[in-house]
Parts: C-alpha cells; structure tokens; sequence
C-alpha cells in the first residue's frame, strides 16, 4: 500500500479511476510476488506501540515538529555540499572526482570514527535504533543524528545518490530516540509514565520521512505496514507527528513565513525534493515545470508533456530556418 500512495503522492495524482486501476493492480502484483519469494514477515519486527499512545498526543506533536527542525536542517546542509562541490568545479577539481571525495569523507566517518550504523545495512540499521532505543546513549543519537545529515547531504551534492528514502527513515529514528529518551526522562521526574523511545523512534523515523521526502500519506501507511499494524492505537499520534513535521520544514523553509496548513503544488515539490536538485537547479526546474502544466492542478499530463514538446519542436524549427 505505501507504494502505491507514493505513486498516488508524487508521481502523478490519479484524476480518473483510469488512473488508479492500473496502479491497485501493479501493487497487488508486486507485493505477491515479493511475498512468494521473501515471505511476508514484516520488515520491522519486535514494536509493541502503548496501546495508550494516543493520551501523548501533544508529545508526539513536538516530536513531529522537532523532526521537522531536522528536515529543514538537512535542506540547508543539502545546499551547503552542492555549493561546496560547484566551488571545486570552478577551482578546477574534475567533477567524476567529486563522489570520491564523497566515499572518502563516508568512509573516514564511518571506519575511523566508529559510525559503522551510518552505512546502509538494509533495515538492520533502522531495526536496531528502532528496537534498542533505550540502549544507545542521547551524546550517541545526537552525533548519529548529524553525521548522517552531514554524510548524506555531501554524498547528494557530490552525486553519489543512492536514495533518501533510508537515510531519512535513520535520521527520524535517531532524531525519535533522543527525543524519546530525554521526554521520558523528563516526565519521570514530574511522576509521569510516558511510552518507551522505542515508540517515538519509529514516529520519528515517518516523520522525518514525510518532511524530507514531501510523502506525509505514504509515510503514515509505511510505517503501519513496516510494524505489520501492531497495533493501531498509534495512528493519531503518527499522523499528528507527520503534520507537524511538513509543516514545520516548510515554514523553515519558508525563512518563517506563515502560509497556513494548506497544500499547493505538492506534486512538483515532492520531485524537487526527492531528486535532491541543487538550490541553482530548482528555480529553472519549477519554471520548466509550471510551462507545460497547462491546468494548474499540480501534475503534467501527457498531452500537456506533448504539447509543450510540440512547442519546442517548431521554435527549433524556425530558429534553423533563420539561421
């Protein structure tokens, strides 16, 4: 299911039944066959969410927001590596070199820095921080927390991309299991039983995805089907979590503008963002992007993509025939 939310999110939102056929069909498909050769054992397993979950609302609501901080700091870092790599291209550091660089400064973070969780390890990583929460130490979460910001945002800028699916699912999780740990530790000493950081751990890790990745309806879906729906008690705080968390980015983003909870071109942020385009490219990417939807309403259809084609077509003719 959170993959065909993820086509219905960013891809291209449906505008007919025609549309969405197609994809219940190829997700159906696909979700069979991977169950007939991988089993259909949950990816995340051990979560048990407080079935009380929801009384810690206003808790998960900062959480949601304190991901969202960490969105909106991966943004920046983001921009910060791909300027950084564009100033060495001009300095005469051939561009093929810059993922070396990349790989060099991951592997020097990773080996002689003791980072080993920072690679990518399937779920394994994202599981340990998941269901060992309480274990790793908050100077320990923290400086996991900032590493993979660091490390990611200058494998992107370098164009050693591997995705940011996971690394934002790792980022939410060290970022949910700090937060964890220090609201129980504060709650306990006002008498107050709040749930494990385990739980906050696995919300963080949907929120930090749904901020970074612009998937707020994937994110929920995902998490639920990842815990194989342990226990659904922990819907209402995810989703408030997952709001926050957009919202927060944005207004970051935004430098502090308040444009209210309503969503506008969703679709074509959401690509921006998971193509991990520079700060230079996006502008002239979005102007490209608002000339061929004809409609305004936030995707480009195949006429739309044809027509504007077409468009093209006959200036490049008529700029030959001058010539």
């Amino acid at each position: 299911l959170a993959g065909l939310f993820f086509a219905v999110e960013v891809i291209k939102p449906p505008r007919s039944t025609d549309d969405i056929v197609p994809r219940l069909l190829a997700t159906a498909l696909a979700a069979t066959v991977v169950q007939i050769g991988l089993g259909s054992s949950p990816a995340v397993k051990g979560i048990d969410f407080v079935s009380t979950a929801y009384v810690e609302l206003p808790v998960f609501m900062l959480l949601g927001a304190f991901c969202g901080a960490a969105s909106a700091l991966f943004a920046s870092a983001r921009n910060g590596a791909n300027s950084a790599f564009e100033w060495l291209q001009a300095k005469g550091v051939p561009r093929f070199l810059h993922p070396l660089l990349a790989s060099g400064l991951v592997a020097l973070a990773c080996g002689f820095g003791g980072f080993t969780e920072l690679l990518y390890q399937g779920f394994d990583n994202v599981n340990a921080l998941f269901l060992f929460a309480d274990e790793y130490s908050p100077l320990r979460l923290l400086l996991l927390l900032v590493v993979k910001i660091v490390l990611t945002a200058v494998c992107a800028g370098s164009g050693l991309v591997g995705g940011v699916f996971a690394p934002a699912l790792f980022m939410g999780a060290c970022g949910g299991a700090l937060y964890g740990q220090l609201a129980g530790e504060a709650a306990h000493a006002l008498g107050i039983a709040l749930s494990p950081a385990t739980d906050y751990a696995a919300v963080g890790g949907a929120a930090a995805l749904a901020s970074i990745c612009n998937v707020p309806v994937t994110a929920v879906v995902l998490l639920l089907e990842l815990t194989a729906g342990t226990d659904y008690s922990i819907s209402l705080p995810l989703i408030a979590a997952i709001s926050l968390a957009v919202w927060t980015d944005q207004f970051l983003e935004r430098g502090g503008k308040l444009r209210g909870f309503g969503i506008k071109d969703v679709t074509n942020e959401a690509l921006t963002r998971v193509s991990m385009l520079s700060a230079k490219d996006a502008p002239d990417t979005s102007r490209i992007f608002d000339s061929m939807e004809k409609n305004k309403d936030g995707t480009v259809t195949r006429k739309e993509f044809q027509d504007w084609i077409s468009k093209l077509g006959v200036k490049l003719g008529e700029e030959k025939t001058e010539m």
